[in-house]
């Protein structure tokens, strides 16, 4: 990390503090000098790939994706943020 600017370390351990409440927002981190070179840029390489989804709300979405099989409770599992276990265990003792 030493090979960094120092306006750019200084971003990043902004970036990295604990409490989001001392985190810049977005737009204090655009105020930086780093950044002057992209303010007057506009974006003309937008992807075409999200514009046929951007017609339908979430709600559609999960619909579908429920209908192609999706399961929560499954990607829930998946990911570690549940675990289940046989309902004898659940029993009061």
């Amino acid at each position: 990390m030493s090979e960094l600017p120092g306006d750019l370390k200084e971003i990043i351990e902004s970036c990295l503090n604990i409490l989001p409440k001392d985190r810049p927002t977005c737009e204090e981190l655009f105020e930086k000098d780093i950044f002057n070179q992209y303010k007057n840029t506009l974006a003309t390489n937008k992807s075409n790939t999200y514009e046929p989804f951007e017609i339908f709300t979430i709600n559609e979405l999960y619909h579908w994706w429920q209908l192609a099989g999706g399961d929560v409770l499954q990607e829930l599992k998946k990911q570690g943020l549940i675990r289940s276990s046989p309902p004898i265990l659940s029993l009061p003792q």
